[in-house]
């Protein structure tokens, strides 16, 4: 093949490296993912989990507010050091902040911790699904697949939806 410029582009001795889709990807994760119109949305999984995902933006937004606050106090401790030289007023404004800081870490750790419980949680109930169609084919779906295959294709496609 001729390139501009009158250079060859050498072919890769390498095949082709994507994935074939064979029967199995065609029967098992068609039928999960079914984008005929009329199907559930693809996101309808993310919508049975509102309110852990309210609670996680919740948590967030007080992590966020706890972020807003520190600056806040940082300003005020400055005034209270050098502006009006109280000791008792930097006390108080560091305690606050250790506060602030403390209940900004854990709503930060409830959020992450949040997020994943519903990935996690999106995830096996794919694994789940994707099985259950599984476990509906014939003998003859089974006899020319070796079973590290349908494992490995249950694991990467359920885990390829949280990406």
């Amino acid at each position: 093949m001729e390139r501009p410029g009158g250079t060859r582009a050498r072919r890769s001795a390498v095949p082709d490296a994507r994935i074939p889709h064979d029967s199995f990807d065609r029967r098992i994760l068609g039928q999960l993912f079914d984008v005929r119109p009329g199907a559930p949305a693809s996101g309808s999984e993310a919508l049975t989990h509102w309110p852990r995902y309210a609670v996680a933006f919740t948590l967030m937004g007080v992590a966020a507010a706890g972020t807003a606050l520190s600056a806040y106090l940082l300003g005020k401790m400055t005034n209270e050091a050098y502006v009006d030289r109280n000791f008792h007023g930097i006390v108080v404004v560091a305690v606050v902040a250790m506060a602030i800081f403390a209940i900004k870490g854990m709503a930060s750790y409830g959020a992450t911790v949040m997020l994943s419980a519903i990935g996690n949680r999106i995830v096996a109930d794919n694994q789940r699904r994707m099985f259950d169609k599984l476990l509906q084919q014939n003998i003859g779906f089974f006899a020319d697949r070796h079973s590290s295959e349908f494992i490995a294709r249950l694991t990467t496609g359920a885990n390829a939806v949280s990406r």
